[in-house]
């Protein structure tokens, strides 16, 4: 029996403002079916799915400053001989 996992393609809307608005951009993500199902889950508690993932993304992004990651260990590359 083959596993697949369904996908969804999803437009986090965000309109570029105006009037002391920040310019706000338009992205498209490709979420798993089970993530876009929570995120639709949100709304009962009031949240909407741009806003969601605009305070995780804040919030992400304000750890990394306080501590930034390191994605691959300095020194020698994986792929190098």
């Amino acid at each position: 029996m083959c596993s697949q996992t369904r996908w969804v393609s999803m437009c986090v809307c965000i309109i570029t403002g105006s009037q002391g608005m920040p310019n706000l951009v338009r992205i498209v993500i490709q979420l798993p079916v089970d993530l876009k199902t929570q995120l639709d889950n949100l709304k009962q508690q009031g949240y909407t799915a741009s806003g969601f993932i605009r305070a995780m993304l804040e919030r992400e992004f304000a750890k990394m400053e306080e501590k930034p990651a390191t994605p691959f260990p300095v020194g020698k590359r994986a792929n190098s001989r």
